[in-house]
């Protein structure tokens, strides 16, 4: 009787979160025009997209992953479906879908960016792709556990299973 009911909470919990998303309202022309020349802020820089019933791809200018504040980082990620839960100790952000796993460890969930994320690929996905996602360094830029640079600096590299189901450790990462 406990899991059905630990089964329907979650069911219930996460039909609220679908209730009280935002519906996503496409960009005036005028909107539209601003993105293309200036950017979006509110995606990450490096990756780009294109607006619904557009030909053009607005490319992004906001921070990195690596370089978001919690807030931020369940903001990104709860608006992509993400199963995102936060902790005050330890104070971490988790973001979760299927079986990719972003957790991003904070000394203090106020702190302007994560000392440490800890990250889990999707079937498929390179190590490279993967720390591509968290920083914008170019894949070809990258080596094998070599420092990599995001927007606040170098951030150390530790790759684990780096061929099958790639784990990534950015930072100040007390065990990888």
């Amino acid at each position: 009787m406990l899991k059905a009911k630990n089964e329907l909470s979650a069911q219930l919990k996460l039909l609220e979160q679908r209730a009280n998303r935002k519906k996503l309202q496409p960009p005036s022309a005028e909107e539209l025009a601003q993105l293309l020349k200036n950017g979006d802020p509110a995606c990450p820089k490096g990756q780009a997209y294109k607006p619904k019933d557009s030909k053009s791809e607005v490319r992004c200018s906001g921070p990195q992953l690596a370089d978001m504040n919690a807030e931020a980082l369940k903001s990104y990620y709860g608006e992509r479906r993400f199963k995102v839960t936060s902790h005050e100790s330890p104070a971490e952000v988790r973001a979760e879908l299927g079986s990719e796993l972003y957790v991003f460890s904070f000394e203090k969930l106020s702190d302007a960016a994560p000392r440490c994320v800890t990250a889990y690929a999707a079937p498929g996905m390179s190590w490279q792709e993967l720390a591509a996602r968290l920083t914008g360094t170019p894949p070809e830029h990258m080596k094998l556990d070599a420092p990599v640079k995001s927007g606040r600096g170098e951030l150390a590299l530790k790759v684990e299973h780096e061929t099958d189901k790639p784990t990534l450790h950015l930072g100040q990462c007390s065990s990888p």
